[in-house]
C-alpha cells in the first residue's frame, strides 16, 4: 500500500484552525495532496478538478496488525496448524479444516 500511496495520514483534524477560512489540514485525511474536496481548488498531486480527479492514496501506521472480522475464525485456525517443534507448516490438516467449512 505503500508503495502507490502519495502521503501518510497521521494528523486526526480535518481543518487547520483559521478564522473564518476552512483549509484541509496538512496529513489529514481531507490532505490536498488525496484529492480536492472542494469544488473551487484543484488537486495539489495531478492538477485536476473536483470532476475529473479521483483521489489518491493515502496510508496509515498502526502500532498493530489488524485483521479482517471476515477472516479471522480462518487465520486462527491457519495458525494453529503450524507445529512449533519443527516449524513447519502441516497443509494436510489445513485443508482438512479448510474443506469442512
Amino acid at each position: 500500500m505503500r508503495q502507490v500511496a502519495h502521503i501518510p495520514v497521521f494528523n486526526n483534524k480535518l481543518y487547520d484552525e483559521c478564522p473564518g477560512r476552512w483549509i484541509p489540514a496538512p496529513f489529514g485525511p481531507l490532505d490536498p495532496r488525496l484529492g480536492t474536496c472542494q469544488k473551487n481548488t484543484d488537486c495539489q498531486t495531478c492538477k485536476q478538478n473536483l470532476t475529473d480527479c479521483v483521489g489518491h492514496f493515502g496510508y496509515v501506521d498502526l502500532a498493530l496488525p489488524v485483521f479482517h472480522v471476515g477472516f479471522f475464525r480462518l487465520t486462527i485456525q491457519m495458525l494453529q496448524c503450524i507445529c512449533k517443534v519443527m516449524r513447519k507448516y502441516f497443509f494436510v490438516i489445513f485443508m482438512q479444516i479448510f474443506v469442512s467449512m
